[in-house]
């Protein structure tokens, strides 16, 4: 994860695959507590590529001394496996990212990612997930969040 720089508010895309996203957040109990899941896309990695999957923290009142903001990010395979997680507290303006890089006895994967928070910081949150080659770090394709 430490070669990769992080880019802020990038989302979950690769190229020639098809996306498919959802814009509503669906309620769900994850890790003891009430969160959001948030759906963002389902993608292709092909070999030699990885999926990074970011939240960025940004208080929507930016007077107020907001408190840390607790979120999990976690990228899945098509089956439901999870392949990559990390749980994080993020200071207001601040973000975190994961990466899941394809093995190298493996062709195809298909992923899809979700950041979860707690259902009253929804707003606060703006997430993504990138393709990029694993070899030069450089970005194959990035989209925003499907609802920010």
């Amino acid at each position: 994860m430490g070669r990769r720089a992080f880019l802020g508010a990038v989302g979950l895309g690769a190229a020639g695959a098809a996306a498919a996203t959802a814009t509503t957040a669906l309620a769900a109990d994850v890790g003891g507590y009430r969160t959001e899941l948030r759906p963002l896309a389902a993608i292709g990695v092909g070999r030699g590529q990885g999926a990074s999957l970011s939240v960025v923290f940004l208080p929507l009142d930016t007077l107020a001394s907001a408190p840390s903001l607790p979120a999990r990010l976690v990228i899945y395979e098509l089956g439901g496996k999870e392949l990559v997680e990390r749980e994080v507290k993020l200071a207001p303006f601040s973000g975190a990212s994961i990466e899941y890089e394809l093995p190298r006895d493996v062709h195809r994967r298909h992923v899809f990612g979700y950041v979860f928070v707690a259902p009253d910081r929804l707003e606060d949150a703006y997430v993504g997930i990138e393709v990029f080659d694993v070899s030069s770090g450089g970005t194959i394709f990035a989209a925003p969040s499907p609802d920010g």
